[in-house]
């Protein structure tokens, strides 16, 4: 079942837009796997450190990059708040679960903070 909720998280975070249908239908496959809150933040870091692994760390001054480089550390920016905003619902993970998403990112809470705001501005208006 880990599997499972991984590749579909993974799939929804690329493909799917983020928006409150989309968080309900993870949250409800998230209930319905039975999952724990330690494997659930297991799958979630491990999702994070494919992300990174593939396109890098969260880099919040994109100033110099090329346009390439650009769109690449805007997705990466994204993909972060995405993770990070579905690992802060009490509905789908735990709050003392070992989740180390800021870490494997290497974001500050400060720039955490700012991803999320906008993120949520998103969702909000999505």
């Amino acid at each position: 079942m880990e599997e499972i909720l991984c590749k579909y998280i993974r799939y929804a975070m690329n493909e799917k837009p983020f928006n409150l249908g989309m968080l309900a239908d993870l949250i409800q496959l998230r209930k319905a796997s039975m999952l724990n809150g330690a494997q659930v933040a297991k799958i979630l870091n491990e999702i994070s450190r494919r992300i990174v692994r593939d396109k890098g760390p969260v880099v919040m001054d994109i100033s110099g990059y090329s346009e390439k480089g650009f769109k690449r550390k805007l997705a990466v920016q994204a993909l972060f708040g995405k993770i990070f905003y579905l690992s802060k619902l009490p509905e789908f993970c735990s709050r003392e679960s070992s989740l180390i998403i800021k870490e494997i990112f290497g974001v500050t809470d400060e720039d955490a903070v700012t991803l999320l705001l906008l993120l949520k501005n998103d969702v909000s208006h999505g």
